[in-house]
């Protein structure tokens, strides 16, 4: 036997597949979501420590250029000015720590540096102060253990510090384009697999529905009202193939009445004709008990 259409089991099968695709929406969305707070967390961590990368070699510079100053002109207020700029680059050094737990050895070989590079900066200051030029330039220009060669050392430590941060930094952020259009071509494809799903299982149900019906449910219920008011006259469209539907159904059950009713009208002539007959024949009995 043909399995007939059942609309609360359609209902329940579209109802299942929409929290289908809602749970694979949420699971996607979640993941792209968890992802991208990944990529941001870490980027938002390397360009706070470029930032900061950048602000310490301004403070090196502007200590450098103190102590200088002090060697040139001889003012020596700008030993002050030195001392103000080694505390903000230590601050600076524990900041990137903060942000980075994980630099602590090489932020604490830079500050050892730095310490190195501002003392012996002051020395050299002191020098050119005291002992004259000659002097000074003797410290300046020492190697190893000179300012100039402190200088460099102190920035090349800086530099392999800073510089890996900042090539994984640019790294990460072509990884994230990258990955952020992925995650555009999921969601598009997402959406339009969510659209196409929907309107087949759809499409199906309604087919489903259509075919069981015969027809529009309007015609369904202008049928069933003719029926219902006794006009069996009207004759009903119904598709040659067409055995099982509720139109079809409409169109026996309209040509059973009315076979029906014609027999009960034969049977009703029948019966008026047999009455005439015998109504006559007692009018004749009668009329000859008179005689």
């Amino acid at each position: 036997m043909k399995k007939s259409f059942n609309l609360r089991n359609s209902a329940i099968t579209l109802m299942t597949i929409l929290i289908l695709i809602a749970v694979v929406n949420v699971i996607i969305s979640w993941r792209i979501t968890n992802t991208l707070a990944q990529f941001q967390v870490k980027t938002s961590q390397l360009d706070n420590v470029a930032i900061n990368g950048n602000n310490l070699k301004f403070q090196v510079i502007q200590i450098q250029q103190f102590l200088t100053d002090v060697a040139a002109t001889g003012d020596k207020d700008a030993l002050k000015d030195a001392k103000e700029y080694l505390n903000s680059a230590n601050k600076t050094l524990d900041d990137i720590v903060k942000i980075m737990p994980e630099t602590k050895v090489a932020v604490e070989d830079i500050r050892t540096k730095l310490q190195e590079f501002n003392s012996t900066g002051i020395e050299m200051a002191e020098t050119y102060l005291s002992k004259g030029q000659k002097a000074g330039n003797t410290i300046m220009k020492q190697p190893v253990y000179g300012f100039d060669d402190r200088a460099l050392t102190l920035t090349t430590t800086m530099q392999n510090l800073i510089v890996p941060f900042e090539n994984e930094n640019d790294n990460l952020k072509l990884a994230w384009t990258k990955k952020r259009n992925q995650f555009k071509n999921i969601l598009f494809a997402q959406n339009i697999f969510s659209v196409l799903a929907f309107i087949t299982t759809l499409f199906f149900i309604g087919r489903k529905l259509f075919k069981t019906l015969g027809g529009e449910p309007a015609d369904m219920l202008a049928v069933a009202s003719n029926i219902a008011d006794g006009n069996l006259a009207e004759n009903i469209t119904v598709k040659a193939d067409d055995k099982s539907s509720l139109i079809a159904t409409f169109s026996h059950m309209q040509t059973n009445l009315r076979s029906l009713i014609s027999q009960i009208q034969i049977s009703a002539d029948s019966i008026s004709t047999g009455a005439q007959q015998i109504s006559a024949g007692n009018i004749d009995l009668s009329q000859r008990t008179e005689e």
